[in-house]
This record gives C-alpha cells, sequence and structure tokens, in this order.
C-alpha cells in the first residue's frame, strides 16, 4: 500500500506476482484509474550516474 505524507487518507493498493527471473508486475487501482505494470530489475552499472560517475559542474552535457 502507498500512501503520500502530505494526504494520509488516500491510499493505492496494488497486487504483485513474481515472474521469471528478476520480473514483477503490479496490479491495481491508482486515483480511480486501473494499473497494469511490467518491472524488471536493471544492473547498477547499466545507471549513467554510476558508470561515469558524478560531477558537479560540467561544460558539455553528456545527452547531447
Amino acid at each position: 500500500m502507498f500512501t503520500p505524507n502530505e494526504t494520509p487518507d488516500w491510499k493505492a493498493e496494488f497486487k504483485f506476482k513474481k515472474l521469471e527471473g528478476e520480473k514483477l508486475v503490479l496490479d491495481g487501482v491508482f486515483r480511480k484509474h486501473s494499473i497494469h505494470a511490467r518491472l524488471h530489475r536493471s544492473d547498477k552499472q547499466d545507471f549513467p550516474l554510476t558508470s561515469r560517475g558524478f560531477h558537479w559542474i560540467n561544460e558539455r552535457p553528456f545527452n547531447r
């Protein structure tokens, strides 16, 4: 169950099912909308922040 701090009366409930490997399916209702989400686990090294390192100032953006 998810509950935001700003509105403790608001709730969202999801059922989950684990599939083969590192996959997960979520089903539920969020703000009166039906949600069906398929999730998969990613390796930490797949994210640019962990593979490139963190830099406060960058003269050229990485994504351009």
